[in-house]
């Protein structure tokens, strides 16, 4: 999947948010969930005119030239989601009649403490188990991160890796080693990760400098 979720806003109780526009779609969803590899739950549902959440005032909303996207403005709280964790998010689009249509991959929402200097990210999840990287779990993080650091925690089982969707894939080899791979110059902005036959637990740290 591209990469389709804009986040041009986040402080707290306030997610300024950016999704492609489709003609044919009647809803604009988004879902939630705490972890990657967890359910995801459907929490909010707008037109193709946007959102605008009515606990947020329209005062401090600047104005943007979004183009041809949909912006979906709303504090997590509203919603029973947490605003002082991290959580992830998927798009979906929704035709008239449905059904719905999954549009983005799981992205990481960070909140607002870490928007704020040199600041690191932390994930810990399990992969499912895919034959390639084509069926592999595509991951959108926050931004482009680097020092990227990848442990194979299932022990047994091998973590396929890749950093585009077409590969190619780097493999960790079970039992886990520490550390199973750095990465310190080039950027990434996405994982695609899989376990090979079988479900395979990894956990992955990135930074990121962001300005005050």
């Amino acid at each position: 999947m591209q990469r389709v979720i804009s986040c041009l806003r986040r402080r707290n109780h306030y997610m300024d948010v950016l999704v492609p526009w489709d003609p044919t779609a009647a809803i604009y969803r988004l879902k939630w969930a705490p972890n990657f590899d967890q359910v995801f739950n459907g929490f909010l549902d707008a037109p193709p005119t946007g959102y605008l959440d009515v606990s947020i005032s329209p005062k401090v909303v600047d104005v943007q030239n979004i183009g041809d996207r949909v912006r979906l403005i709303f504090d997590p709280t509203t919603f029973g989601i947490p605003d002082d964790a991290p959580f992830w998010i998927q798009f979906f689009t929704e035709p008239p009649g449905g059904p719905e249509v999954q549009v983005s991959a799981a992205t990481l929402v960070l909140p607002d403490a870490q928007h704020h200097g040199y600041t690191d990210v932390f994930l810990s999840g399990v992969a499912p188990a895919a034959v390639d990287v084509a069926t592999a779990l595509q991951l959108d993080l926050p931004r482009l991160m680097r020092d990227v650091k990848v442990h194979n925690k299932s022990g047994a089982t091998s973590l396929f890796l890749a950093t585009s969707p077409t590969g190619p894939e780097f493999e960790l080899q079970a039992p886990i080693a520490t550390p199973q791979l750095q990465t310190f110059a080039s950027p990434v902005g996405s994982l695609w990760v899989r376990g090979a036959g079988g479900p395979a637990a990894f956990s992955a740290s990135f930074s990121q400098i962001v300005r005050w």
